[in-house]
């Protein structure tokens, strides 16, 4: 009941409570609460990933499985070092436990230990491994084929990459500085080219992600809009010439077609007028 009000309690972000997962964005939550939980306490975070610590003193597990559903006679005596250990067991639990919403916690209140909460939640949010392996192919193909749009600028590509990015992270699947590095430049549209030129001269090896981006954007913002805005003015008075000269055509239409029958006319006069052969022989036979 405490881990119940705790997380229904969470309202502002506090360094003392853990991130609060009401089922939306689990990925997310699951790199916060990874991070908190190192945080807070290593130890408890080795207990999420790898299964509670064994009881000093119980080899069958009997006492552990008692301990986790909270049905161990209270006449037993632990040692310090067992209880220790099993302290330590409900405290990666209770981590857990305090970061879920009412609705989260009931899919997940019959695991008896924190390996069990953790590995129901990424199942039920994440899928199974064959669902995940699904998955990644296909951010790894979103990565591969990623390119920038015409008209989007250099905040909004970042956004949507980094979006695959933090994906394939969750699923440990990620690529190096250098490879994101050299797959940004080769995404830029070709008005991007002088820029590229002039990175590829420097050391891309030493160059970061968080680098480039940063110079991306200067380059766009005192480069590229500067000349976007003369390139519209020079479209703009184009435009406006070629309409000029459109309205003229179009108010001489009359004009052209009486100039159209003048040529026909003068066409057919010049057929009429040229000589033929016959009107050779003609000439030889006067003159003979």
């Amino acid at each position: 009941m405490a881990s119940h009000q705790f997380a229904e309690e969470y309202v502002q972000p506090e360094d003392s409570r853990p991130p609060y997962f009401d089922g939306k964005n689990y990925r997310h939550w699951k790199a916060r609460m990874r991070a908190y939980v190192q945080s807070v306490d290593y130890q408890s975070w080795l207990i999420i990933q790898n299964g509670p610590l064994p009881i000093p003193g119980d080899e069958e597990g009997k006492e552990h499985e008692d301990e986790a559903s909270a049905t161990k006679p209270k006449t037993v005596k632990y040692t310090r070092e067992q209880r220790d250990v099993i302290e330590h067991n409900a405290r990666a639990k209770h981590l857990l436990n305090c970061a879920l919403s009412w609705e989260e916690f009931g899919k997940i209140d019959s695991c008896k230990t924190a390996k069990e909460v953790w590995d129901r939640l990424e199942i039920r949010h994440e899928g199974t491994e064959k669902l995940k392996e699904d998955w990644m192919y296909q951010l790894i193909h979103e990565y591969e084929t990623f390119s920038m749009k015409e008209d989007e600028t250099i905040k909004d590509m970042f956004g949507r990459i980094n979006k695959i990015l933090g994906d394939l992270e969750a699923l440990r699947h990620s690529y190096s500085n250098y490879e994101q590095v050299r797959k940004t430049l080769r995404i830029l549209p070709r008005v991007w080219k002088p820029f590229v030129d002039a990175i590829e001269y420097e050391s891309l090896v030493q160059m970061s992600y968080d680098e480039l981006r940063i110079k991306l954007i200067i380059y766009e913002k005192t480069y590229l809009q500067k000349h976007g805005r003369e390139r519209k003015r020079l479209n703009v008075v184009f435009n406006t010439f070629f309409e000029e000269i459109e309205n003229e055509l179009h108010d001489d239409e009359e004009s052209q077609e009486d100039l159209a029958m003048i040529f026909k006319g003068m066409d057919n006069i010049m057929k009429r007028r040229k000589p033929s052969k016959n009107d050779g022989r003609r000439n030889n036979k006067g003159s003979a």
